[in-house]
C-alpha cells in the first residue's frame, strides 16, 4: 500500500477558515480566490505559487485565520519543492527546514484551528516518510488526537502500520479512514476536492483489499468486494494486481489469470502482476506462458519470488 498526494494538495483540501474583515474601509483585504490560486499553481511552478502565497501573508488587515490558512498552502508548496529535489542535496534541506518553519508558525498561531493544526502534523508527517527522516508517527498521533477521524491522517497510519506488519491495525485504520470519505456531504465541497476525495477512497478501498488477500489471507470475499469497489473509481493497475491476489487466494486461477493481465496492460513495468499470472497460468496447465512470465517478473525485480514467498505463494 503507497499513500500518494501531493503535500500542496492535501493541505488546500482543509476547510477554508479565514474570513475577509468586511470594515467599509477602501484597503486592500484577504482574497480567497487569490489564496486558492496560490495553493493551486504548484502546477505552473513552486516558486510562482510560493511568491504568491507569500505576497499574500503581506495583505494589510489579513486575519490570523488566513494567515493560518495561507501558511499552510505555503508550507505544502515548499514541502512539494522540496520532494522535487535530490535526496540529501542542500536544496532540499534548505526547503524541507523553511516548510518546517512555516509549519511551526501554524502550530503556534491563534488563527488555527484543530483542523487546521491536524492538517500541519499530517503534512510533516507525510513530508518525513516521503524523505525517509525524521518521526512521522509522533506527528500521526498528534493529528489523530487533535481530529480521530481525519481520513488522510488514518490512511498514512495505516500504511506505517502495514510496514510494521500489523496489519489488524491497519485495516482498523482503513475501516475508520472510509467511513469518515463517507460521511463526507458532497454538496459541502467543491468539484476539485470531490474528485480528490473519490481517488483517495479508491486507493484506500485497494489498500484494503490487498492487506487482507496478500497479508491476512482472510475475508477474501469483501477483499474482492473492496477491489471491485476501488476499480469501478478508477481502474489503476496496482489494483488489478490486488485483486489478481484475491484470486490465487481463492484459487480462481482463470480470474486470478484474467486480473494480472488487466494490471500488466494498465502498467507493464512492474513485476508482482507477471509473477501473480505465472502462478495462475502454472495452475491452469499454461507452463510455457508461465514460464515467460517468471523470467519477465524476475527482470524487472530479482526480489519477487522472496516477496512472494513470503506471501506463502509459489510458482
Amino acid at each position: 500500500m503507497k499513500t500518494t498526494l501531493a503535500l500542496a494538495a492535501l493541505l488546500a483540501a482543509a476547510p477554508a477558515y479565514a474570513q475577509t474583515a468586511s470594515t467599509g474601509a477602501a484597503q486592500p483585504q484577504y482574497d480567497q480566490a487569490q489564496a486558492k490560486k496560490c495553493a493551486a499553481s504548484r502546477s505552473s511552478g513552486y516558486d510562482e505559487g510560493i511568491a504568491a502565497c507569500t505576497a499574500l501573508l503581506a495583505t494589510k488587515g489579513i486575519t490570523p485565520g488566513a494567515v493560518a490558512e495561507v501558511l499552510s498552502y505555503r508550507a505544502g508548496l515548499t514541502y512539494d519543492a522540496a520532494i522535487a529535489n535530490p535526496k540529501g542535496s542542500a536544496k532540499r534541506k534548505a526547503l524541507m527546514a523553511t516548510a518546517d518553519a512555516d509549519i511551526a508558525a501554524i502550530l503556534a498561531s491563534a488563527g488555527a484551528d484543530k483542523y487546521r493544526r491536524a492538517d500541519a502534523y499530517t503534512a510533516r508527517a507525510f513530508s518525513r516518510m516521503i524523505d525517509g527522516t525524521g518521526s512521522p508517527d509522533v506527528d500521526l498521533d498528534r493529528a489523530l488526537a487533535l481530529v480521530p477521524t481525519a481520513y488522510f491522517a488514518l490512511s498514512l497510519r495505516a500504511e506505517r502500520r502495514e510496514a510494521a506488519r500489523n496489519y489488524t491495525g491497519a485495516v482498523a485504520d482503513l475501516d475508520a479512514a472510509l467511513a469518515t470519505i463517507d460521511r463526507i456531504d458532497p454538496d459541502k465541497i467543491s468539484e476539485d476536492q470531490a474528485d480528490s476525495i473519490e481517488l483517495k477512497q479508491a486507493e484506500l478501498l485497494n489498500s484494503r483489499c490487498w492487506i487482507k488477500a496478500a497479508w491476512q489471507n482472510a475475508d477474501l470475499a469483501a477483499a474482492r468486494k473492496d477491489c471491485n469497489a476501488s476499480l469501478d473509481i478508477d481502474p489503476a493497475a496496482n489494483t488489478y494486481d490486488s485483486l489478481g491476489m484475491v484470486g490465487l487466494r481463492t484459487r480462481d486461477w482463470q480470474g486470478a489469470e484474467s486480473a494480472y493481465t488487466y494490471a500488466i496492460k494498465a502498467a507493464d513495468t512492474y513485476a508482482s502482476p507477471y509473477f501473480g499470472r505465472a502462478i495462475a497460468r502454472m495452475r491452469l496447465g499454461r507452463s510455457t506462458d508461465a514460464n515467460a512470465d517468471l523470467a519477465r517478473a524476475i527482470q524487472l525485480d530479482p526480489a519477487v519470488a522472496t516477496k512472494y514467498a513470503e506471501k506463502g505463494l509459489k510458482p
